[in-house]
Order: structure tokens, then C-alpha cells, then sequence
């Protein structure tokens, strides 16, 4: 079944961070100093998890393991 995948973003705290990511994209941010928004992710560092769905929950690198080679 397809459909629109929606990712939870990776937030990446930094020491030159700040709000800015919440006063442009008004998003709710985990940290003070936020530095960096992973959108879609599948590193070792961060790994986008799924929000909506049949496989909410699910991380990206779960989706790859079971459909990549489809």
C-alpha cells in the first residue's frame, strides 16, 4: 500500500544553536540551542522515524531493510 510518508525531524543540539528553526518554520523545538533539522534521515547519528500510518513508528532504515530492493 502506498502513501504519503511523514517524518518526525532529527533535531541536532550545538553549541552555536538557537530558536531560529521555531521563529521561521514555528516549530517546537527540543533544545535551546538547536542548530540543525534532519527532515529525512537514515544515518547512524539520527534515523527519521515515520509519524503516520500503517508503519508509524517505524524508523526509515526499517522501510529499507523490508522494501529497498523492491
Amino acid at each position: 500500500m502506498l502513501y504519503p510518508l511523514f517524518f518526525q525531524p532529527v533535531y541536532k543540539e550545538i553549541l552555536w544553536g538557537g530558536q531560529n528553526l521555531n521563529k521561521i518554520f514555528n516549530r517546537k523545538l527540543p533544545f535551546e540551542k538547536t542548530a540543525e533539522s534532519w527532515e529525512v534521515c537514515c544515518h547512524k547519528n539520527g534515523r527519521s522515524i515515520v509519524e503516520n500510518g500503517p508503519f508509524k513508528g517505524k524508523t526509515l532504515q526499517d522501510l529499507i531493510d523490508v522494501y529497498g530492493e523492491n
